[in-house]
């Protein structure tokens, strides 16, 4: 989605962001051959209340 520079300006308030985002990983290791990696991306996006 590609966005005008309207609405990215609206992504931010006077003060700060109005979106989030939370990126995290998890990774562990059963034993030397097997590992496991958990990838998770959320994102809050709010525009337009400018």
């Amino acid at each position: 989605m590609k966005l005008t520079q309207k609405q990215r300006d609206q992504l931010w308030a006077e003060q700060w962001p109005y979106s989030e985002a939370r990126i995290s990983d998890e990774k562990s290791a059963r034993n030397t051959e097997i590992f496991k990696s958990n990838h998770y991306q959320n994102a809050q996006v709010r525009y337009g209340f400018a």
